[in-house]
């Protein structure tokens, strides 16, 4: 199901198919963006696109689907559930925001994860300077077949790679890398 709103909070549920969502904020609105409540296609794949910030408490896409979320602002997943699949793990994951990514956890798909912004994109809890940071497991290795990692600004890195994970860095200033994988860095493409 295919949806164009202009919402300040969002549920919708698909029963079949994908479910894409264009959030469109008009000129002088009091408070741009897109809280997402639910946003689930058990059978399909969930896109969420908006102009202004977006907030997501949770998404739900089939097994080996993908979500797409985008914003125009800052992109707020709340919480360390706040994507998944309906069974299984998600196939392709990708965050795209012109601001900062905020998480409380880095969210995979076992093909393909994405995460591009327009602020500073800080993956790894131990850099010491406060800059808002996406946690990563310190217990087992991210998990995923290609990682893309993409900033206006910089990208910091401090997490484990499954072996062979095909690794793009890019950065507007600067790329800090501190711990890319558990075996070689030759599959890095900095």
């Amino acid at each position: 199901a295919a949806l164009a709103v202009s919402a300040d909070s969002l549920t919708a549920i698909s029963g079949e198919g994908n479910l894409s969502i264009l959030d469109i904020d008009p000129i002088g609105t009091s408070s741009p963006g897109l809280i997402i409540q639910d946003a689930q296609a058990s059978n399909g794949n969930v896109t969420v696109r908006s102009s202004g910030p977006v907030q997501v408490t949770r998404v739900i896409a089939a097994s080996a689907g993908s979500v797409q979320l985008e914003s125009g602002g800052a992109l707020v997943l709340a919480g360390t559930t706040a994507l998944s699949a309906a069974s299984g793990s998600l196939g392709e994951v990708s965050l795209i925001a012109a601001g900062l990514i905020t998480s409380g956890r880095f969210f995979t798909g076992s093909r393909r994860t994405e995460y591009r912004s327009g602020s500073a994109l800080t993956v790894g809890g131990s850099f010491s300077d406060g800059t808002p940071f996406i946690a990563s497991p310190s217990h087992s290795p991210i998990a995923t077949d290609a990682l893309v990692l993409s900033s206006a600004e910089s990208v910091r890195v401090e997490a484990a790679l499954q072996a062979g994970t095909a690794v793009t860095v890019r950065a507007g200033t600067s790329i800090d890398i501190r711990r890319l994988g558990t075996d070689e860095i030759g599959r890095a493409h900095v």
